[in-house]
């Protein structure tokens, strides 16, 4: 296992640990680990300010019912029940680690009453030799008839990945967009890299890390080279229960590498891709915003607040709460014009398929 790790020197050393080693082993997390998680408050937070998004973009599309979902970058499934209350007429996961769609499509699975046929695709988002079209145009999906287009296209706490190469994030943007009809929305959630290096600049120590006891953020350099632009500024990211391990053995944290994501660059890029930035707000911007409407309100006492409160000290909550402020909300809207079309599904909704597009390319 010790080889899985590299130890970066500053003042002082820390670890590391391969993205792909890291999902390998933490696959395990499931509801009950979830609910008595030391983070209890901020995975609850999160969710809600993700099925807040969902619901603001949903009712804001040109046929608002029945709308086609693609899932990008969908992990485990954790928003799949936000998708299912909005009875789609179809779905498309698509997920880099094997292991993590079988537990999605487990997940699915399990869920009674579900009228809608999804498909689960293994795939690098930010590979253009995978990329959905082309995915959807295999031999494996040759028996449906009609075009597989999408209302929404979500991304969830992934899209840094993406700001390693420009060549990676513009391959991610044509995924989002290849498909995505006009009038539709690509929305998500992602590192708040303005907030993140003003917090930065504040520190005084040198230590080059944002912390506190439930998590951190460390840069491995003072500063970047000019020529680096945009793309491949990496940190290292630690939450607890959640985002790297605690190598209880030598009493440190270990990190998984990310990279700031460069939002001017983002919405530059995306205008190539027909996709035009409509909202882009901090989580605690958007929170105070949304609980100003009564129905978001009482979905934050229900999904958050109400168990929080019994579980977490008030302290604890504002730990958390303070997390929730290094990330961000965004939306962008597919430019167009809006043709007006039936919501066919592909199929049977019974139908539940997997392809994994890795071992073919």
């Amino acid at each position: 296992m010790e080889s899985q790790y590299h130890k970066f020197y500053k003042s002082e050393p820390f670890y590391v640990l391969n993205q792909d080693v890291f999902y390998d082993e933490d696959i395990q997390d499931n509801q009950q680990t979830r609910e008595y998680s030391d983070i209890n408050f901020l995975r609850k937070f999160n969710n809600f300010i993700k099925a807040v998004l969902i619901n603001k973009y949903i009712d804001r599309l040109p046929y608002k019912y029945s709308p086609s979902i693609f899932d990008l970058c969908s992990g485990k499934g954790g928003d799949l029940r936000k998708w299912i209350l909005k009875k789609p007429s179809h779905y498309v996961a698509l997920e880099y680690q094997e292991q993590l769609i079988k537990i999605a499509i487990e997940r699915l699975r399990e869920i009674r009453n579900v009228e809608f046929p999804s498909i689960f695709v293994v795939a690098d988002a930010g590979d253009e030799s995978m990329t959905i079209d082309k995915v959807l145009a295999d031999d494996k999906f040759r028996d449906i008839k009609s075009s597989i287009v999408f209302d929404m296209v979500s991304c969830q706490f992934a899209m840094h990945y993406m700001f390693e190469s420009e060549k990676k994030l513009r391959n991610f943007l044509h995924n989002v967009s290849c498909k995505l009809t006009p009038g539709g929305f690509f929305i998500g959630t992602t590192i708040d890299s303005d907030r993140i290096v003003s917090q930065m600049r504040l520190d005084t120590t040198g230590s080059m890390t944002v912390e506190n006891e439930d998590f951190a953020i460390k840069f491995g350099q003072i500063a970047f080279p000019k020529d680096q632009g945009a793309f491949g500024l990496k940190y290292y990211f630690y939450l607890k229960d959640a985002i790297g391990k605690q190598k209880f053995l030598e009493s440190e944290k270990v990190y998984v590498p990310e990279y700031l994501v460069i939002f001017p660059k983002l919405i530059e890029i995306a205008k190539e891709y027909d996709l035009e930035l409509v909202e882009q707000k901090n989580f605690h911007e958007f929170y105070s915003e949304s609980v100003q409407d009564a129905n978001n309100q009482g979905l934050f006492n229900r999904m958050v607040f109400k168990e929080a409160s019994q579980r977490m000290t008030q302290e604890g909550i504002n730990r958390q709460f303070e997390i929730c402020g290094s990330y961000q909300v965004f939306a962008f809207k597919k430019m167009g014009q809006v043709i007006k079309r039936m919501h066919n599904n592909f199929g049977n909704y019974r139908v539940c398929r997997e392809i994994n597009y890795r071992n073919f390319v």
